[in-house]
C-alpha cells in the first residue's frame, strides 16, 4: 500500500465527509509534486481563501492551518477544526 500526500488525504477526507467537495478540491487545488512539507503551504493558502468565503467568522479555522507543524499534527487540525466547518459551508466551491 502506497503513502498518500497531504493533499491526497485531505481530498480522501473531503470526499468521506461530502463526496462533491472532494470532487471540486481535485478540480481547483493544483498540488505541488513536492514534499509534504511545501504541498502544506500551498492547502494552507488554497483553504484560507476558501474558508474566507464562509457567511460566518472563520478565524479559529484558519489559525489552525499552520505552516511550521509536521504534517501529521497539521492533518489531525485539519480533520478536527478546519474539515466541519468546510463540509458546514459546502467549501470547496469552484
Amino acid at each position: 500500500m502506497s503513502q498518500l500526500s497531504l493533499s491526497e488525504r485531505v481530498r480522501e477526507a473531503l470526499a468521506r465527509s461530502k463526496p462533491e467537495l472532494g470532487v471540486v478540491f481535485t478540480k481547483t487545488f493544483r498540488a505541488p509534486s513536492a514534499s509534504d512539507e511545501e504541498q502544506q503551504i500551498e492547502l494552507n493558502k488554497y483553504l484560507r481563501f476558501q474558508l474566507a468565503k464562509a457567511p460566518v467568522s472563520t478565524l479559529d479555522e484558519r489559525g489552525c492551518l499552520i505552516d511550521e507543524i509536521s504534517a501529521g499534527q497539521w492533518f489531525d487540525y485539519f480533520e478536527s477544526h478546519v474539515l466541519p466547518t468546510l463540509v458546514r459551508f459546502n467549501l470547496p466551491s469552484e
